[in-house]
């Protein structure tokens, strides 16, 4: 046992310990389908003038989340027609290319998979796996 004198050239504080979140849980979308019907004016006139035609949402329990949304590459009939936006917390989905009717394989419709990924950095991306739409 070592003793030690104690002198007026010692002080003592105190430390406090948070524990922070970390990016632990995967982002789930909202739904597992969406269907939506398109009229072929959406860009029938000419460029597809990236309005969006449907809203996806996704949420997971971890405190600060930065989502990005995709379309999966490869992943269905019509996938390279659209591309999917974030914005805030949500996906925007929109044409980016032109959506014809005459085309008989755009009458039989598009169904492809969009994917979320929540993005924090120095911590390794999570993903959920798909979600599907079908236009």
């Amino acid at each position: 046992m070592i003793r030690r004198k104690q002198t007026d050239l010692s002080s003592t504080g105190t430390v406090v310990v948070l524990v922070a979140d970390v990016n632990d849980n995967m982002p789930r979308l909202a739904r597992r389908h969406w269907d939506l019907v398109v009229v072929e004016t959406w860009g029938n006139e000419g460029p597809p003038d990236h309005s969006t035609l449907l809203e996806i949402a996704a949420a997971d329990r971890d405190h600060d989340n930065h989502f990005h949304y995709r379309v999966v590459e490869g992943s269905g009939n019509g996938w390279d027609h659209f591309a999917v936006r974030t914005v805030g917390a949500v996906g925007q989905l929109y044409p980016i290319k032109v959506l014809d009717y005459e085309n008989s394989k755009h009458r039989e419709g598009f169904r492809f998979m969009v994917q979320v990924t929540d993005q924090v950095s120095a911590i390794p991306e999570k993903s959920f796996p798909y979600g599907q739409v079908s236009a």
